[in-house]
């Protein structure tokens, strides 16, 4: 869990960026390389600017310059590792995802059945789903295997900017969760995020979408008592 260890590695330094070494150490290949770093994932890591990283280093030696990376920055940062974007948007280094983007790397590239704008979505971080959506031809494709869009996602975990964001970009708000039809305003009313709430229905979403059982997005909330919300809706 790349986000708890983070938080371990911040814990021991207060307001101190996790070093690569630090991170690399205790997650392993699964997010970072076990062996071979290179200065963009350094960069990606610790949020500092990648443009000096991705023109390359000079061999002492030959005085040619050694790209870091290959052309298509959405591969892994290791071997099994997760796309660069993935990883820089997980740590919420919206600069960083800026930076890869505007030199091409794709917002489309699924690492574990997510997009990296799905990760912005759960985790709040709206700045880099805001740099990530130029990247993201597919900014509707849903999260597997649970089937959620980032609107979704943003909803239920109460993150009222990123999914103003995305529903300003596009983003169809009313697409519901596949498994049984629940709604992104339904996914926030039943978990009272009242803000949430006040976005979705400002962008005109269907307040009556009910999910396979019969529960709508006033239902939920009546029935866990959030009044305000019941007002809303009502």
């Amino acid at each position: 869990d790349l986000p708890a260890v983070v938080g371990e590695c911040m814990a021991v330094d207060p307001g101190q960026r996790p070093t690569f070494d630090t991170l690399r150490q205790r997650v392993g290949a699964a997010w970072l390389p076990s062996s071979g770093s290179t200065s963009v994932v350094e960069a990606v890591v610790s949020g500092s600017p990648v443009a000096t990283a991705l023109n390359g280093r000079v061999d002492a030696d030959t005085g040619q310059n050694i790209p870091w990376v290959a052309p298509d920055l959405s591969r892994g940062v290791g071997d099994g590792g997760a796309p660069a974007l993935c990883v820089a948007t997980w740590l919420g280094h919206a600069g960083v995802v800026g930076e890869l983007v505007a030199s091409g790397a794709d917002g489309d590239q699924a690492w574990r059945g997510m997009l990296a704008v799905h990760i912005g979505a759960e985790l709040g971080h709206e700045a880099c789903v805001r740099a990530l959506l130029p990247a993201t031809a597919d900014a509707e494709a849903v999260r597997e295997p649970d089937g959620v869009s980032a609107v979704w996602i943003a909803a239920a975990a109460g993150h009222a900017g990123v999914v103003e964001a995305l529903v300003g970009h596009g983003c169809n708000a009313n697409t519901p969760r596949r498994s049984d039809g629940m709604s992104p305003l339904c996914a926030a009313s039943m978990r009272g995020h009242i803000d949430v709430v006040v976005v979705l229905l400002g962008h005109g979403v269907d307040r009556e979408a009910a999910t396979s059982s019969g529960g709508t997005a006033l239902s939920e909330a009546r029935a866990r008592g959030y009044a305000e919300i019941v007002a809303l809706l009502g």
